[in-house]
């Protein structure tokens, strides 16, 4: 499994210099090493972790969005979800599993899917830069916006907001 952190340091427990300059400036978080260390644990019963890259964990109140390597989904989850519950147990959180995207638009397509994004504009309101999320009226209710606004304005900073089309 690779991870934010080396495989030394994930081992150990300890951190590094390197390791430890790069949680200081904030590259990597708290969650990403809480969320590394159960996976590690955890690629010793689940086979399909050991060829895993954890990207980034981002935690919001009620929420942990993991974000893995194209096509890794699956091997997240694990069979009949082993992988997602033993996380969702150990902290205590609803576990969303997305794959790492280009830009912030394609994050919130993956981070909604199934539901269909119609559009996703950017706004300018008091100089400053907010994204507006456009999905059917129908869709309104299978989405939490909350927990995309916090997790959008973690991993890149924009505000959002969602309207039904």
């Amino acid at each position: 499994m690779k991870s934010p952190l080396c495989s030394v340091c994930l081992k150990s427990g300890m951190l590094c210099r390197t390791c430890r300059e790069r949680v200081e400036a904030g590259l990597i978080s708290d969650t990403d090493l809480k969320v590394s260390r159960i996976l590690l644990e955890l690629s010793g019963k689940v086979r399909s972790l050991k060829d895993v890259t954890l990207k980034k964990a981002v935690e919001s109140d009620d929420l942990l969005v993991i974000i893995c390597e194209e096509g890794e989904t699956a091997k997240f989850i694990g069979r009949s979800g082993i992988v997602a519950k033993k996380l969702e147990r150990e902290l205590g959180k609803r576990v969303s599993i997305v794959e790492e995207a280009g830009d912030v638009k394609e994050f919130i397509e993956k981070m909604l899917r199934p539901v269909p994004v119609a559009g996703v504009n950017v706004l300018y309101r008091e100089g400053k830069e907010a994204l507006k999320v456009m999905v059917r009226k129908s869709h309104l209710r299978r989405i939490n916006a909350r927990d995309l606004r916090e997790t959008v304005k973690m991993l890149y900073g924009k505000n959002v907001e969602i309207a039904g089309a």
